[in-house]
C-alpha cells in the first residue's frame, strides 16, 4: 500500500496520510538505533577495543594507524559497518536539519530556527565522537570546530539571506571556501592518503552548494525546487558518510561495506530516513498553515514513487 498526501481546502488542510506512514518512520527509527555505536569509553581498555573494533589503533606519537584484522574478524569488521552506517545517518541528518534550520530562519520562525540550531549541535557533538573514537580526543576537538564553523556560517547566510545583505551573504561563504578546504585536508591526514583531498573539498563544495541553493529557493518561493534541492542535498550527504568511512577505515575493513547486508542497510537507512523526514515536513507545513505545504506534500508523494522503484534492492538482498 502506497502513502499519498490528499489535499484539502482552506487553514488546517484537511489531508491525510494514507498507507504505512507510522510503520515506516518506526522502522527508520529502529533501523538508525541499530547502526549507532556507544560513545567511547572513559576507560583505557574499553577505548582500546572499540578502536581495534574499527580496525585502526593509535601510535605513540597519538595519530591513528591502521591494523590488520583479527583472523576471526567477525565481530570487528561488523562493528567497522556499523561506523560506517552511523557517520551516513548523522551526515543525512545534518543536510536535513540545516535546511531547517536556514528555512526557519527566511520564514521568520526564530523558535524553530533556534530548535534546529541546537539540534544540529547535538548532531555535531555525535559526529565529533564518531570522530573521536577513531582518531582521539585531539582529532575530535579539531573535528567538531571545524565543523560548527560551517554550521555557523550557513546561519549566516540565511540571516544575510533574509535582511538582503549581500555582504553578509558573502562573508558567509568565504567562511564556508574556508572550512571546505581545512575540513578536506583533515580527511585526507586522517585517511594516511586515502582519501584525496581533492575530491573530498569538491565533495564538500557540492554539500554546501546543494544547501544554499535550497535556502535561494526557498526565499524566492519556488518551493517546488527548493524541495528537490532538500532532497539533493540529504541523499549527497548520505552518501558521503561511505565515501569517507572508506577512506578512514583500514583497507580490509572497509572492503566489508561492500557486502550485501551492508549495502541492504544502507539503502534502507537512507530511503527511510528521507521519508520520515519528508513527511515531518509536510505535517509540519499543514499545521502551521506555510506557502510550501502543496510541495512539501508533493514530496512525500514523489518519495512513495521512488520507493516503489526501489522494491528490487529488497527483493536482490541488497546486489
Amino acid at each position: 500500500m502506497t502513502s499519498r498526501i490528499v489535499f484539502g481546502r482552506g487553514r488546517g488542510h484537511s489531508w491525510q496520510l494514507i498507507g504505512g506512514v507510522s510503520c515506516a518512520v518506526v522502522l527508520a527509527a529502529f533501523l538508525i538505533r541499530s547502526t549507532s555505536v556507544p560513545p567511547p569509553s572513559s576507560s583505557a581498555t574499553g577505548h582500546a577495543g572499540q578502536l581495534a573494533a574499527a580496525g585502526v589503533t593509535h601510535s605513540r606519537h597519538g595519530t591513528a594507524a591502521a591494523v590488520r584484522p583479527w583472523s576471526a574478524a567477525a565481530a570487528q569488521t561488523r562493528s567497522a559497518a556499523d561506523l560506517s552506517l552511523r557517520l551516513e545517518a548523522l551526515l543525512g541528518q545534518h543536510a536535513v536539519l540545516s535546511a531547517d534550520m536556514m528555512r526557519g530562519r527566511l520564514r521568520g520562525d526564530p523558535d524553530f530556527a533556534q530548535a534546529a540550531n541546537a539540534a544540529l549541535g547535538k548532531n555535531t557533538d555525535d559526529m565529533g565522537e564518531l570522530v573521536g573514537s577513531l582518531f582521539g580526543e585531539q582529532a575530535q576537538t579539531k573535528f567538531t570546530t571545524l565543523w560548527a564553523t560551517h554550521v555557523s556560517a550557513l546561519f549566516n547566510y540565511a540571516r544575510g539571506l533574509d535582511a538582503g545583505d549581500e555582504s553578509v551573504r558573502e562573508e558567509a561563504r568565504k567562511s564556508l571556501a574556508s572550512y571546505e578546504s581545512n575540513l578536506a585536508g583533515f580527511f585526507a591526514d586522517a585517511s594516511d592518503g586515502r582519501l584525496k583531498r581533492g575530491a573530498v573539498e569538491g565533495a564538500l563544495r557540492s554539500h554546501v552548494e546543494q544547501l544554499l541553493d535550497q535556502a535561494d529557493a526557498y526565499a524566492g518561493r519556488r518551493y517546488a525546487r527548493a524541495d528537490v534541492l532538500y532532497r539533493e542535498a540529504y541523499t549527497h550527504t548520505f552518501g558521503l558518510g561511505k565515501t569517507l568511512a572508506t577512506g578512514l577505515l583500514s583497507p580490509g575493513t572497509a572492503n566489508t561495506l561492500e557486502e550485501p547486508e551492508w549495502r541492504l542497510r544502507s539503502e534502507l537507512g537512507r530511503l527511510l530516513g528521507e521519508h520520515a523526514a519528508l513527511v515531518v515536513t509536510a505535517m509540519r507545513s499543514g499545521v502551521a498553515d506555510t506557502g510550501d505545504f502543496r510541495a512539501a506534500a508533493e514530496a512525500v508523494n514523489g518519495k512513495a514513487q521512488s520507493h516503489r522503484r526501489h522494491r528490487h534492492l529488497i527483493r536482490g538482498g541488497g546486489r
